[in-house]
């Protein structure tokens, strides 16, 4: 099960 929209949308901004 994939993270939670507002923990994946986190994730991609500090990776980018």
């Amino acid at each position: 099960m994939p993270p939670p929209p507002t923990l994946n949308s986190n994730i991609t901004a500090i990776e980018l």
